[in-house]
C-alpha cells in the first residue's frame, strides 16, 4: 500500500512539475492537495508494514521473510516507471539511476524461488496482501484528493 501511495504522490507532483506550498514567498503553482501526505506518510507507513510482514512471514516459512525485500526493487521500479514517463535526458538519468538502485535487491530472486516449504501459502498470502494493498491505496488517494 504505501509503495502504490509513493509512486502516486510522485506521480502527482511530477503531472504539475514544480510547486511549494505555504511560506512567505509568492506562489506560482501549488501543489496538488495530499500529495504531501502521500509522500511523507508512505516510507514510515512502508516500514512498519514491512517489520509486520518480516515476522508474520517468519511463522509461515524459514524463507518466506525474504520476500519482504522485494519491497526494495519494487519501490525503486515504480519511481524508475515514473521517471521514464517524464522524459527528457533528466528523467531518463533518473530512471536508469531509479533501476540500477533496484538492481541491488534483485539478488534475492535466487533464494525466494528456493523457498518450498508452504509455497503455495506463502505466494498466496504476498499476492493477496499486494493486491489488497494497491486497491486499499488507490482508494485512499480518492479519499484525500
Amino acid at each position: 500500500m504505501s509503495i502504490v501511495c509513493f509512486w502516486l504522490g510522485t506521480r502527482m507532483l511530477m503531472d504539475v512539475g514544480t510547486c511549494a506550498s505555504g511560506g512567505p514567498y509568492e506562489i506560482q503553482q501549488e501543489c496538488p492537495d495530499g500529495a504531501s501526505l502521500l509522500l511523507a506518510a508512505s516510507i514510515p507507513v512502508g516500514l512498519c508494514f514491512g517489520v509486520l510482514m518480516l515476522w508474520g512471514m517468519g511463522g509461515v516459512s524459514e524463507k518466506a521473510p525474504l520476500l519482504t525485500f522485494l519491497s526494495w526493487p519494487a519501490l525503486y521500479l515504480s519511481l524508475a516507471w515514473n521517471f521514464f514517463e517524464t522524459g527528457g535526458i533528466l528523467g531518463i538519468l533518473c530512471g536508469l539511476m531509479a533501476v540500477a538502485l533496484a538492481s541491488f535487491g534483485l539478488y534475492l530472486i535466487k533464494p525466494i524461488r528456493e523457498i518450498e516449504q508452504r509455497r503455495l501459502a506463502v505466494f498466496s498470502i504476498l499476492f493477496t496482501g499486494v493486491l489488497a494493498g494497491i486497491v486499499f491505496a488507490i482508494r485512499f488517494v480518492d479519499l484525500i484528493d
